[in-house]
């Protein structure tokens, strides 16, 4: 599943106001395995000089990701392709570290 980036205009944000919206997305990506499409929600982050919140997804499509958001009541002004270095490392070693199929490395 790729990863994409909700972006969206929050000003005066708080660390209150970003884990409020972090929860919602959080709560209606998992209500989404419901609904048979999945969305997952990864991380959020605020950018205090830009007024910018930045809320990071995994779906299928960015369509999902939009109406996922939409749900959340998270009003952003565009859903992006992501790229995390960090989460895509963390990938590749859950990967090398999972069993392989009868016991074949």
């Amino acid at each position: 599943m790729p990863d994409y980036c909700l972006e969206l205009y929050l000003a005066g944000g708080s660390r209150s106001a970003l884990e409020e919206a972090a929860e919602r997305a959080r709560a209606v990506a998992d209500s989404f395995g419901a609904g048979g499409r999945s969305v997952r929600y990864l991380r959020s982050t605020y950018l205090v000089e830009d007024e910018t919140c930045l809320h990071f997804f995994a779906a299928f499509s960015g369509e999902d990701v939009a109406e996922a958001a939409r749900q959340a009541g998270l009003t952003g002004d565009r859903v992006t392709r992501s790229i995390d270095t960090d989460h895509t490392l963390q990938r590749v070693r859950e990967v090398r570290r999972a069993p392989k199929e009868g016991g074949v490395p």
